[in-house]
């Protein structure tokens, strides 16, 4: 009888490793074999051909060395493209034995490896249920995990960690987020300036105000503007002042500092009229000399945005009429609604005799465009207050007649302009 041969642990493949550690089963050799496999799974090149042996495995087996692997390889590209690679396999065959492996790995130090993996996969099954898994682990070992993707130079991973930052909402990421946003150039790192920003808007509470307020006097203008799209989104009155200030005096952020005030305006959630207390803190304190010399600036200024907060800051003023001569040509002509509304509101406080000539013009143009916009609805409106009752009878036909007017002669010059076609 020939002798059977014995082939020791350390000569047995990855397979024959794995069934023995089946038959072991916790008992004696269980830690030697497991050492060998962990040995065998980190040799030079042999991580993908171990992962196909792997995928046979039961679940906590698996898990173990998910575990290992992305507590030992979380920073190699090519380890967490072979772990995507192996898990797309995996929710391809068998949707829930994959994520019993996932989540049996349960060890917070391989979340960066896990958001690795997300960042690198176009699965999105593969996706979804990792960040499901993710979304199990405590509030500050994700932040811990965000963190450190932030903090890589890899522009995809940096990517899916303002995703997750931005799903959790962690009032504590703003500082770093912002720290992180600052650093970021303007032209390459464009998408990732657009993300961050959206992670500090979106986590911003009103429990913020007093932060959103520093930023709208920081020395910083990129943090000033940023500052400025937080108070617009949190939509405070309380911020009213300080975008008055930054209209009057800082030229990177005025837009978007009008902007937020007229939004604000618009919201009803302040007033510019005499008297109001928000936007008039800032305007009737200033001097007037150099206050009426940027106002004139704003409404000649070819933007239409800084052309209305113009006139919408004169008309807390209406006891001064230095600019009504400007101001009554935009109510004339300026092709923009609402910088036209807000000239005809402020010729309105002057008592001006013009209003009623303008909005009859309004009203009396034929072509539709005109007919059926808000210019003319507020027209109509405006019409109803400066007329009484007993004279809109005659008011309303002048208007009709005018528009019958206008509308023949544009007839007739589209008619001399064509008439050359007939020759033909």
């Amino acid at each position: 009888m020939m002798n059977s041969q014995i082939i020791e642990p350390e000569d047995r493949s990855p397979a024959e490793l794995f069934a023995l550690l089946q038959l072991q089963q916790d008992g004696e050799g269980y830690a030697q074999t497991l050492a060998l496999l962990e040995e065998e799974a980190f040799k030079p090149g042999n991580l993908k051909a171990f992962l196909r042996v792997l995928a046979e495995q039961p679940p906590a087996i698996r898990a173990h060395f998910y575990r290992e692997i992305c507590l030992k390889r979380r920073n190699s590209t090519g380890a967490m493209r072979s772990l995507e690679k192996h898990l797309k396999w995996c929710f391809n065959r068998d949707r829930k034995e994959a994520r019993a492996s996932l989540a049996a790995i349960a060890e917070p130090k391989a979340l960066p490896a896990l958001f690795r993996v997300v960042s690198l996969t176009g699965d999105s099954v593969v996706a979804r249920e990792i960040i499901a898994q993710i979304k199990n682990y405590a509030l500050e070992d994700q932040r811990a995990a965000v963190l450190h993707g932030i903090r890589s130079k890899d522009e995809a991973l940096q990517s899916f960690s303002l995703h997750m930052a931005r799903r959790m909402r962690d009032p504590t990421l703003i500082d770093p987020i912002l720290k992180f946003y600052l650093q970021l150039d303007e032209g390459e790192g464009g998408k990732l300036r657009v993300a961050s920003q959206r992670v500090l808007l979106e986590t911003l509470t009103k429990v913020e105000i007093p932060r959103v307020k520093k930023w709208l006097r920081d020395g910083d203008a990129t943090v000033r503007l940023l500052g400025v799209r937080a108070a617009q989104r949190l939509a405070e009155p309380i911020f009213t002042p300080d975008l008055v200030s930054l209209v009057l005096v800082d030229p990177k952020s005025r837009v978007p500092a009008s902007m937020a005030l007229l939004a604000f305006d618009e919201m009803g959630l302040i007033k510019f009229e005499p008297g109001a207390e928000e936007a008039g803190k800032v305007i009737c304190r200033a001097k007037r000399a150099p206050l009426l010399k940027i106002i004139d600036e704003l409404i000649r200024s070819e933007n239409a945005t800084l052309r209305e907060i113009g006139l919408k800051f004169l008309q807390l003023l209406p006891e001064e009429r230095s600019l009504e001569t400007k101001v009554l040509k935009i109510a004339e002509t300026d092709r923009v609604a609402s910088v036209r509304m807000a000239a005809l509101d402020l010729l309105v406080l002057y008592g001006s005799t013009r209003v009623l000539p303008i909005v009859m013009d309004i009203l009396s143009d034929p072509t539709e465009s005109v007919r059926k916009s808000s210019m003319a609805r507020y027209a109509y409106g405006l019409l109803q207050k400066l007329v009484s009752p007993e004279e809109m009878e005659q008011v309303e036909e002048v208007i009709r007649k005018r528009k019958q007017e206008r509308e023949e002669a544009i007839n007739r010059f589209v008619g001399d302009f064509e008439s050359w076609r007939e020759q033909l």
